[in-house]
C-alpha cells in the first residue's frame, strides 16, 4: 500500500517522515525528506496507519489515524493427500477400514465425508480418520471422500472396493 504526506511548515522546513503503518506506536519506516511510503500488510485485519513529521526545529506532530482493511487472501482449496481401505477386497459380508488424510495450506481441514459405494450420496461424515463400513453385496465400488476446510472450500478423492459375492453354502 502507498501512502503519501502532505504537510508545510510556517517557520522552517520538514527533516523527516517516520510512518506507523500498525498503529502500535513503534514507528516502522523512517522515510527521511521523502513524504511517500510503502509498506505490504501480510496479515488480515484493519491497522491505524500514522505519520509523524518532524521540521528542522525539532518539532513534530502526528497525524491522525488513518484505518487500513486488509481482506484475506482467496481461500486455497485442501488436499485430499491419501486414501486407503484396509482392507480393499474381500467377500460379502465384507468390512473395510477407510484411514484419510487431507491438509489444507491456508487453514485446517473441517470434516471428511465418505460416499462408500460412490453413488453421489456422502453416508458417513466424520470430524476424523478412520471409519469403518461393512458392503453386504457384490460389486467394485468407487468409494468417494470429500475433504472440506475451515472456510467452506472441498476437495475429492476416490478409492475402488472389491466385494465378491459369498459363496454358496456359506455366510
Amino acid at each position: 500500500m502507498d501512502f503519501t504526506a502532505s504537510v508545510t511548515d510556517t517557520d522552517g522546513y520538514i527533516v523527516k517522515y517516520e510512518w506507523d503503518f500498525d498503529g502500535d506506536g513503534t514507528y516502522d519506516q523512517d522515510t527521511g525528506l521523502s513524504l511517500t511510503a510503502s509498506y505490504t500488510y501480510t496479515a488480515a485485519g484493519s491497522y491505524n496507519a500514522k505519520v509523524r513529521v518532524t521540521d528542522d526545529g525539532g518539532a513534530s506532530v502526528v497525524s491522525s489515524a488513518v484505518t487500513v482493511t486488509v481482506n484475506s487472501a482467496a481461500n486455497q482449496p485442501p488436499v485430499v493427500s491419501s486414501i486407503t481401505a484396509s482392507p480393499n477386497s474381500g467377500t460379502a459380508p465384507f468390512t473395510t477400514t477407510f484411514t484419510i488424510s487431507g491438509s489444507d495450506p491456508d487453514g485446517t481441514i473441517a470434516q471428511y465425508e465418505l460416499d462408500f459405494d460412490g453413488n453421489g450420496t456422502y453416508d458417513a461424515t466424520i470430524g476424523t480418520s478412520p471409519v469403518s463400513h461393512t458392503y453386504t453385496t457384490k460389486g467394485n465400488f468407487a468409494a468417494k471422500v470429500r475433504v472440506t476446510d475451515d472456510q467452506g472450500a472441498t476437495a475429492t478423492g476416490t478409492i475402488t472396493v472389491t466385494v465378491a459375492e459369498a459363496a454358496a453354502g456359506t455366510a
